[in-house]
């Protein structure tokens, strides 16, 4: 089955897919490349694409753009939320786990 969706979808372009189900009630959208997520004007209008000096990236909308913590900086954090207490925390990080 799989070999036969793809021999099918090789016979038209994406556009040409995507014009033949133009006025289709199914749930079809392109799968884009980089530049052409970045340039999207949905995206752009919903304010997902960030410049950032020489890079460009999609962030989801409202999100606090920051650089990735250090490795185990938000360790204590996640294991106190996952509900790990005190002691055992401190047995984590006596037995180097982590």
């Amino acid at each position: 089955m799989v070999n036969e969706v793809r021999e099918t979808m090789r016979r038209r372009t994406r556009d040409q897919w995507l014009t033949l189900f133009a006025d289709a009630d199914v749930c079809l959208t392109p799968v884009n490349d980089l530049d052409a997520a970045l340039s999207d004007p949905h995206a752009r209008a919903r304010g997902v694409v960030v410049l950032d000096g020489r890079d460009a990236y999609i962030a989801p909308p409202d999100a606090a753009v920051r650089p990735a913590p250090a490795l185990g900086a938000d360790t204590e954090a996640v294991l106190e939320e996952a509900g790990i207490d005190r002691a055992a925390r401190e047995r984590l990080r006596r037995d180097r786990i982590v």
